[in-house]
């Protein structure tokens, strides 16, 4: 047998972990929790295994040891290992250390899924260490992510309620979501918060910015032609005029007016011809890519989570400002008109907010916080929540509860105000809902230095190291354009400004952690490569 075969079996593992989030298993007390845990675990469990093997009956050359010990010397590995080290401890003197190790069957965090990210880091940053290996990995991320958007579509699509005597293929393959359904194919994607195979439409979001990210770096990174480029925008756009005519019509019953019609057709047209001027320059790929971008877009706003939306608005505001000072200069005037566009049309949403067609977009739940504000019932659940997580914090300053042990603390410090006589509301809470406010209280201040040291060494490797090597053309990219290496360098800068602000309202889960963590591993390989990838 080859040896290096069980190093290739290794790698296999770790893509399949990928693949974790469209596991659901509806005979499982929590169909949308459990499975993905346990896939996730056994994949990373026999990834580690293979590679023990190799390395214990094969590796005479000590290959993996020298290639372990040259990256746990590199900052980012260092910094998410005291993060991980942390966690474990905090686990180790929690107040319910078997909770805080084992976690329950409705969450599957704890101590020992932290454990095995951290393999799971470890083992990507240790095994890939070629640009092929890490262009397979986004791209079957991306293949999961499309998974996890068409196991939704079809959800919402193929069903009109959770009738177990449904006669439609999809629903016993699958399954819906609500009771009704509109007979449109708008209304049936809107009856309800896009949720995917996550459950829960707040997770739906954050892990779809990664995707995106991922979509946008691969598709920066095939050396496209401009004119390639331009007809993947094509697509873009084409898709746009789409879902506008979906919405007017379905909206605005406007289904006698030529301005739906108009877009259709124009949509369709610009979408034909993209695609045939694509395949002539030999690019499909920037093609698929801009269809990716586009639909992970959609569907992240279909989900209607506000923390992720915003997330999603400043990073964008912040990469196009970033853009505008550092592309050069036959560029810059490009940037500013879509600066300026997308201003107004932030502006434009904002000023008419209350006018029937924009509160009715799928991300209306944002604007609404303009009107409410603090008021909010659900910015009020949060505040009062975030005053018992720092009354616990206080109690336990120094490593906090542990893991999974917030709810003694919200018990502990219950807000009555929680309780509304007369109105259905949310009165207990297993999570903080705020990314900050759980390590706070669950890990202590060691917990959430540790975690806020992962970004800061992040930023650092960034600008001191990564940054430098860019301007002094010792990294350039494969199509020699200076404007691709200030674009790579911009989604590397805005991708944690978008995570850390949905953070800020909600914690994470197992999808969102499999993408930080790959994310994390890939900035650590790319920050330390003398040579960017090539297609």
């Amino acid at each position: 047998m080859n040896p290096n075969i069980l190093v290739k079996i290794s790698k296999i593992f770790l893509y399949a972990a990928l693949f974790s989030v469209v596991i659901v298993l509806p005979s499982t007390f929590f169909p949308f929790i459990g499975g993905k845990y346990y896939f996730f675990r056994l994949a990373v469990e026999f990834a580690l295994a293979s590679l023990i093997l190799f390395w214990g009956f094969f590796d005479k050359s000590n290959q993996i040891w020298e290639r372990l010990k040259k990256v746990s010397r590199q900052p980012i590995f260092l910094a998410v290992s005291i993060f991980a080290f942390i966690g474990l401890l905090a686990s180790l003197f929690a107040f319910d250390p078997l909770g805080a190790f084992w976690s329950n069957f409705e969450r599957g965090e704890g101590g020992f899924q932290l454990l095995h990210y951290y393999i799971f880091f470890v083992l990507l940053t240790v095994l890939f260490r070629e640009w092929k290996d890490w262009k397979w990995a986004l791209r079957l991320s991306l293949a999961a992510a499309a998974l996890l958007i068409l196991y939704g579509v079809f959800a919402q699509l193929g069903c009109s309620s959770f009738d177990l005597d449904q006669t439609c293929w999809i629903s016993r393959l699958i399954g819906p979501y609500g009771a009704e359904v509109p007979p449109s194919v708008w209304g049936r994607l809107t009856i309800a918060r896009f949720q995917g195979t996550l459950g829960n439409p707040s997770y739906v979001a954050p892990y779809l910015m990664f995707s995106l990210f991922y979509a946008t770096y691969l598709w920066f990174n095939r050396n496209p032609k401009a004119k390639a480029l331009v007809s993947a925008t094509g697509v873009f756009l084409a898709f746009s005029m789409i879902s506008s005519y979906f919405f007017i019509t379905t909206t605005l019953s406007a289904t006698s007016s030529a301005v739906p019609v108009t877009l259709l057709i124009l949509g369709l047209l610009i979408f034909c011809g993209s695609l045939v001027y694509g395949f002539r320059k030999r690019e499909p790929l920037s093609l698929f890519y801009g269809f990716l971008i586009w639909c992970f877009t959609f569907f992240l706003t279909l989900s209607q989570t506000r923390g992720a939306i915003l997330g999603l608005f400043v990073s964008t505001l912040v990469l196009l400002f970033y853009l505008v000072f550092f592309l050069p200069r036959n560029w810059k005037r490009w940037t500013l008109a879509a600066l300026s566009v997308f201003v107004l049309a932030i502006a434009g949403l904002y000023y008419y907010r209350q006018t029937p067609l924009v509160s009715s977009l799928p991300g209306g739940r944002v604007l609404e916080l303009f009107d409410q504000g603090l008021k909010a019932d659900s910015v009020q659940t949060r505040l009062w929540t975030w005053g018992s997580a720092w009354k616990g914090f206080k109690e336990r300053p120094i490593l906090g509860w542990g893991q999974e042990n917030f709810s003694t603390v919200f018990d502990r410090h219950f807000d009555s105000r929680h309780y509304k006589p007369g109105k259905v509301s949310e009165t207990w809470f297993d999570r903080a809902h705020s990314v900050f406010f759980d390590y706070l209280t669950e890990t202590g201040i060691l917990g959430l230095l540790s975690y806020m040291v992962v970004f800061i060494v992040f930023y650092w490797q960034l600008f001191k190291h990564w940054h430098k090597r860019f301007d002094s053309g010792e990294v350039t990219h494969s199509d020699g354009k200076p404007y691709s290496n200030v674009v790579l360098r911009g989604l590397f800068i805005t991708l944690p400004i978008a995570y850390l602000v949905q953070a800020l309202a909600l914690f994470d889960v197992l999808p969102v952690y499999i993408n930080l963590f790959l994310f994390l591993a890939f900035a650590s390989h790319q920050f330390n490569s003398k040579h960017e990838p090539h297609s």
